[in-house]
């Protein structure tokens, strides 16, 4: 199974790591830290950005700054 990082956009607390089957924990472990944004890795590479709008949804993206030519998957 691969480790997921997850890393506050705020870095008011320190990143979490979790070894999980698919990225969809990922957006527990978020909701559990009370973060808002969130950038998270896998396997040591960027894979995605998270964030919890105030409705309660969930918006997924790509920041410019992780730009790539490789592919990374998020899911399985």
């Amino acid at each position: 199974m691969p480790l997921f990082t997850v890393i506050p956009s705020d870095q008011s607390f320190a990143s979490a790591e979790i070894v999980a089957p698919d990225a969809a924990r990922v957006f527990a472990i978020v909701q559990n830290l009370d973060c808002k944004e969130a950038d998270v890795m896998r396997e040591g590479a960027y894979a995605f950005s998270i964030r919890l709008s105030d409705n309660g949804l969930w918006q997924i993206f790509q920041r410019g700054e992780f730009e790539t030519s490789e592919s990374i998957p998020s899911f399985g």
